[in-house]
């Protein structure tokens, strides 16, 4: 990102996640969001880490936080502008968090 102006500024980046096509009623999901401050004339790279566990849904059914394989959109935005990739979980579903049991 670029602070093209005359003025001192910050910019924030949120970055989120959207199952495209099945087994889920959520349309997105924050992941993180970072922000930095920028001079004038000033560039920023903002990168995210993104945990495969990050990308869990919490089944219905039995409560555990399971990562299904499926197409995704990773979308950031800045308030103007939205880059969106597209990635593919192949496998079996993997359970990442088993819902306690007493």
């Amino acid at each position: 990102m670029s602070n093209t102006g005359a003025r001192a500024g910050k910019q924030t980046v949120l970055a989120f996640w959207r199952p495209v096509g099945h087994h889920s009623h959520l349309r997105q999901k924050l992941l993180a969001y970072r922000g930095t401050a920028l001079a004038p004339g000033a560039s920023a790279v903002v990168s995210f880490a993104v945990e495969p566990a990050a990308l869990a849904l919490t089944d219905a059914v039995t409560g555990d936080k399971v990562v299904r394989a499926g197409k995704y959109e990773v979308v950031f935005r800045d308030g103007t502008n939205e880059l969106v990739h597209e990635i593919e979980l192949r496998g079996p579903d993997r359970t990442v968090e088993a819902f306690p049991t007493a």
